[in-house]
């Protein structure tokens, strides 16, 4: 299996925003974590924003997404940055205990949306 970085959201005028990474077997894609550099909140917190973690059906129990979030890791840390943050459905317990396994923590924010 192969993790690579990939270009998927645009580039600022400085640095890249984009800390996607895809996961490949056997040269076909088979998962990605979608993640940017952000500033979130008041006063604004710099972090890696996971914005998608999707890991084909038949590869799902092959420890892919753990391994794209410890390469994230890696990346986020080798670029001095101390937050990773991930928003997830309160109806998802899965995908709870799975970052909760990762040492994710539930952070001190409320997330607000106005569906239009």
């Amino acid at each position: 299996m192969t993790i690579a970085l990939i270009n998927l959201v645009t580039e600022d005028i400085k640095e890249s925003l984009d800390l996607s990474f895809i996961a490949e077997v056997n040269s076909q894609v088979v998962g990605f974590v979608l993640a940017r550099h952000a500033y979130i909140g008041a006063p604004a917190v710099e972090v890696c924003l996971i914005q998608s973690l999707s890991i084909h059906p038949l590869h799902q129990e092959q420890d892919i997404e753990t391994r794209l979030i410890n390469e994230l890791t890696d990346r986020v840390k080798s670029l001095g940055m101390k937050n990773i943050r991930v928003i997830l459905s309160v109806s998802n317990p899965r995908m709870e205990a799975f970052f909760t396994r990762l040492n994710f923590h539930r952070a001190p924010v409320i997330v607000c949306d106005k569906i239009l």
